[in-house]
Parts: C-alpha cells; structure tokens; sequence
C-alpha cells in the first residue's frame, strides 16, 4: 500500500517487480482474482478498465493474449 500517488510513482520507477506487485495488490483489492482464475475474460475487463471496456474490445484482447501464451511449451 502506499502513502500517496507520489510514493506510487517511485515506486513504478524502481523495478518490473514492483509494477507486478502493484498490480496483484490491485487484482487482490479489486477481487478480480475469480475472473482470472474462470478465464471470464468481460468480468474482468468490465471490472478493471470500466463500463465501456467494450469499445476497446478489452475482454478480447485478455481472450487472445491468454490462448497465444497458454499456447507456449514450458521448459523443463
């Protein structure tokens, strides 16, 4: 959690994990976890980019990044 927007901001400089941790704290906050887990991509994008997430076809673009790295062999 931080103090202010300020704190935030710095923090987002620091590193990718930082940004990371920011975001799971929002998913978390949000309780957007369930949609991520359901693959219910328009919850989801209804609930982080708002009401009109449609117009930018948010839930789509979720939809299509998840298949193409889902899609990825894991290494051994």
């Amino acid at each position: 959690v931080y103090e202010d927007v300020e704190e935030f901001v710095k923090a987002m400089y620091l590193s990718e994990g930082k940004q990371l941790e920011a975001m799971m704290n929002f998913i978390k906050n949000q309780n957007l976890a369930k949609a991520l887990r359901d693959r219910d991509w328009v919850a989801f994008a209804r609930r982080y980019n708002g009401p009109q997430y449609w117009r930018n076809q948010y839930d789509k673009k979720l939809a299509a990044a998840y298949a193409k790295y889902a899609a990825v062999p894991k290494s051994a």
